[in-house]
């Protein structure tokens, strides 16, 4: 077994993003938004639509699978684990990292392993994305967020849920 997860950690390192394939369809529901194809379904959401200037802003990931056969991601934090991007819709710009945001993104430290994702069940977690981006302004905002799992013929296939969106406002 140690040496699979080996192996497949090897494949994750080193296979190119070109062989990568990207999939279907994005469901918009109010405060969430779902990215499915045949072998997983990845669910994004927050709690709310509005929030209030230097609150936490919880914003839950789920991965669900919906094949017959196993599947794989490389688990570590949720911001390493994760591309995320998030934009001020009011500038059009993107939102900048918190001190705390470039600390984890410029870090290697972190554990990385390989997380099994058995037919019909899930994997979940949540991040406070307001320790990460500096969401300390009254706007609209857009998230788009990326990952990556190694499906049962052992290729990368993309997910990219777009324009989560969510107000920042003052109390």
């Amino acid at each position: 077994m140690k040496n699979i997860l080996i192996i497949l950690f090897s494949i994750v390192s080193c296979v190119p993003l070109a062989w990568c394939t990207q999939m279907k369809s994005d469901e918009e529901k109010g405060n969430q938004i779902k990215w499915v194809d045949a072998s997983i379904s990845v669910e994004a959401k927050l709690n709310d639509t509005e929030y209030v200037v230097n609150t936490p802003i919880i914003l839950e990931l789920s991965i669900h699978n919906n094949s017959q056969k196993d599947i794989f991601i490389v688990q570590s934090t949720p911001f390493k684990q994760y591309k995320f991007s998030i934009l001020d819709e009011n500038t059009n710009k993107a939102v900048p990292l918190t001190r705390w945001g470039k600390h984890v993104q410029e870090q290697d430290f972190f554990k990385r392993s390989i997380y099994k994702i058995a037919p019909g069940e899930s994997y979940s977690e949540s991040l406070n994305i307001a320790r990460y981006f500096d969401l300390s302004f009254t706007s609209r905002y857009s998230i788009e967020i990326g990952g990556e799992y190694l499906n049962h013929s052992k290729k990368f296939v993309s997910y990219n849920l777009k324009e989560l969106k969510f107000s920042v406002k003052e109390k």
